[in-house]
């Protein structure tokens, strides 16, 4: 990859600032013709405190006015996607037989990949009030991902290999909402202190998909290890949203399964879905959204306080409004029963409406709501408990400085998923929030103590 990167600011008067800044990458991931992009940015910045009318308002230590425009660009792909891999392999052909070595068609590329760019509007505002112990900042962002890389399968016919897939420049993905940052430190006697609250809402909206790219005008993906696909992406929708069937209740005798609408391996002790289009049968068209990876909304909190001579620093951090798909609850009872909601399991007429019987993979473990769960959660992300040795001693010791301290990390976490953990993150856009089994974030307790001198 090689890069030129320009920048121009000009201030005038403490008023006024503009800066602009113009990148341009060239990378060797992409076919000729298609390596280089330009990447320019602006922001302006008013300082509406220093303007005359503001000299007699006492009510602002700072008052800012900032907008700004960028964008920026991603070529995180492997070198090799955009070219077509033969492998080799061996064949038995004759009479008598006989074993040839050869090459066969192993992966295909795609020549035509280019720079994925996201362009994004900030519009804000700073503020510092009451001899600046109170600081905010309040911003409205509208950011647009064009032409997004994308890890897509491909139909068996074309022989692209098993498993395997093709990258695509496949969507345009808006993220819009608003962001604030408060802050406010004082001095209580010999208690100082401050506290901090950050936040921001998400709006994830599929704008487009395909393209000039040929594929689908419909993403699927989040595959699990039975094959199915748990994700469809579709314009107007959330990216990576969850898909599947919607559940109501077990069929619990001979009546109900006759009576009511359902796929021709159901049996009695099954899931029972629903009709979602209302025609009567259930078939693959009552698959419908239901549910999201992608937050609402994201916040964090944190204080610190120092009194004599011990501090402590204490920081949470949380998120509210997105789901998560179980998928380890679709493969470990399937057929280990390693889950401990198979215990309640339906095994009789009324024993249970939400665990379907035993079994074998198949019917019960298709992509629904029975796998979604909120995935809203507030995690103690950090705990600091210090103490620094008096003048005293340090005097005696020769130290300029000596603090003890304990530390704890992921404390704990406040959320009704029954996973290891609600913080289920992936590489694949179309795969987000699905969770496979991950490896729970672990609690870390610590003590130290570090010193100068």
């Amino acid at each position: 990859m090689v890069s030129f990167l320009g920048r121009l600011v000009y201030s005038y008067d403490d008023r006024y600032t503009f800066t602009a800044t113009t990148r341009y990458d060239g990378s060797s991931k992409f076919a000729q013709g298609k390596q280089w992009g330009l990447f320019p940015s602006f922001a302006f910045g008013w300082n509406i405190e220093e303007e005359d009318f503001m000299q007699d308002v006492e009510l602002f230590d700072q008052l800012k006015l900032r907008a700004s425009w960028g964008k920026i660009g991603n070529e995180k792909i492997n070198y090799s996607n955009r070219f077509s891999l033969v492998t080799s392999a061996n064949a038995v052909f004759g009479i008598p037989d006989a074993l040839y070595n050869g090459l066969t068609y192993g992966k295909s590329g795609n020549e035509n990949l280019k720079w994925e760019t996201t362009s994004q509007t900030d519009i804000g505002l700073e503020l510092r009030m009451f001899e600046s112990r109170f600081t905010a900042e309040f911003d409205y962002y509208n950011r647009e991902t064009n032409d997004i890389l994308v890890d897509l399968s491909t139909p068996g016919h074309l022989g692209n290999g098993q498993g395997q897939k093709i990258t695509y420049n496949a969507a345009v993905v808006l993220n819009e909402g608003f962001e604030f940052n408060l802050g406010w430190e004082d001095q209580l006697g010999e208690v100082g202190y401050s506290l901090n609250a950050v936040g921001n809402t998400v709006h994830n909206e599929v704008k487009a998909i395909g393209g000039n790219s040929g594929i689908d005008s419909v993403l699927v993906g989040g595959y699990l290890a039975n094959g199915q696909a748990v994700t469809r992406s579709e314009v107007g929708r959330p990216i990576g949203a969850f898909y599947g069937y919607v559940t109501d209740g077990i069929f619990q005798n001979q009546a109900e399964l006759d009576a009511y609408p359902h796929l021709s391996q159901a049996g009695i002790g099954d899931l029972r879905f629903k009709d979602v289009n209302g025609d009567g049968v259930i078939n693959g068209d009552d698959r419908t959204y239901i549910g999201s990876p992608i937050p609402d909304f994201v916040y964090g909190f944190s204080m610190d306080l120092n009194w004599k001579n011990f501090d402590m620093s204490i920081g949470f951090q949380g998120q509210i409004g997105n789901e998560i798909f179980n998928g380890k609850n679709v493969v470990r009872p399937d057929p280990y029963n390693f889950e401990a909601h198979v215990w309640d399991r339906w095994t009789g007429e009324g024993t249970s409406n939400s665990e379907p019987r035993p079994s074998y993979g198949g019917y019960n473990f298709l992509p629904s709501d029975r796998f979604i769960h909120d995935g809203s959660y507030l995690r103690l992300r950090s705990l600091i408990i210090g103490y620094r040795l008096p003048e005293k001693i340090l005097t005696k010791m020769n130290l300029d400085n000596a603090r003890f301290y304990l530390k704890a990390n992921n404390l704990f976490t406040f959320t009704e998923y029954p996973g290891y953990t609600p913080e289920i993150g992936s590489n694949n856009v179309l795969a987000n929030g699905i969770d496979t089994g991950i490896y729970p974030i672990p609690r870390v307790i610590s003590i130290g103590f570090n010193t100068t001198f």
